[in-house]
């Protein structure tokens, strides 16, 4: 289930609530029989020790896990080798996003919560990320401003507006449908059971949807490629920044009586 709406709805607080990180001012939220919550807040990485190892951090939380299945998931999360023994305290923001998920999923949990868990992740990471989430055989829900990301990974949309929260019983893409419907002034439409969805489908007018679905997609694109150009700027720049921080910890690690520590470490901060 992934949660969308604009900022300032809420979004955040409802994921929050499922968590019991805060309490209802009014009403009840009570989880079902069984279900064991692993939630993954925004600020996550202030859980994590700074002085352990990526691997340490997530070999601590998996259980009935070889260490071997622990370097097989880091390795999917852009963690090669050696450098799975990388101190938290040098991981960049998005080594940090991936080693938290990477941890998230080795818990024995049945129920996902992640607040924007694309974050900080490149695409290599994006496309590990979804895949295990794919594959995940418990219950997720989740918050991102990340189109494709809610596109492959979510089945089920929860929008959340100034009205309340709606449920739309299919994809994004059949979210954007009913979006697009409603805005051409079809009436709304009751989204308590899938008969009634599939009834009200039947009502809407093929070629018109047609042509609103090309109009969405030619606007999308329009939109997406200069982003794609920026996105593609930013992942080079981090990696240049991720290889010389890289070089400044292996500096501070082997130093020499050159070395100006006050220097390198005012950089690598």
């Amino acid at each position: 289930v992934a949660v969308v709406g604009l900022n300032g709805m809420g979004k955040t607080t409802l994921l929050r609530l499922i968590a019991g990180k805060l309490q209802p001012k009014a009403g009840r939220c009570l989880p079902g029989h069984g279900v064991e919550i692993g939630y993954q807040s925004q600020d996550f990485a202030d859980t994590m020790d700074p002085l352990q190892t990526a691997f340490d951090t997530v070999r601590k939380t998996a259980v009935n896990c070889s260490d071997a299945d622990v370097r097989s998931l880091l390795g999917g999360f852009g963690f090669p080798g050696e450098t799975i023994e990388k101190q938290v305290s040098v991981l960049s923001g998005g080594e940090k996003v991936r080693v938290g998920l990477a941890r998230l999923l080795m818990r024995p949990v049945n129920f996902l919560i992640l607040d924007e868990p694309t974050t900080h992740l490149d695409i290599h990471a994006r496309e590990a990320l979804e895949e295990a989430l794919v594959d995940y055989p418990g219950t997720i829900c989740l918050v991102s401003h990340d189109v494709d990301f809610v596109k492959h990974v979510a089945t089920t949309i929860l929008a959340v507006g100034p009205d309340g929260v709606r449920k739309y019983y299919g994809d994004y893409d059949y979210y954007c449908q009913k979006m697009a419907q409603e805005e051409r002034g079809g009436s709304p439409v009751a989204w308590e059971d899938d008969e009634t969805l599939l009834a009200a489908d039947v009502q809407v007018d093929r070629k018109a949807r047609k042509r609103e679905e090309a109009r969405l997609r030619q606007d999308f694109a329009r939109k997406r490629r200069p982003l794609e150009t920026r996105i593609s700027a930013l992942e080079g720049e981090i990696s240049q920044l991720e290889e010389e921080q890289s070089e400044i910890v292996e500096r501070l690690q082997q130093p020499d009586q050159a070395t100006d520590f006050q220097a390198a470490n005012t950089r690598l901060a």
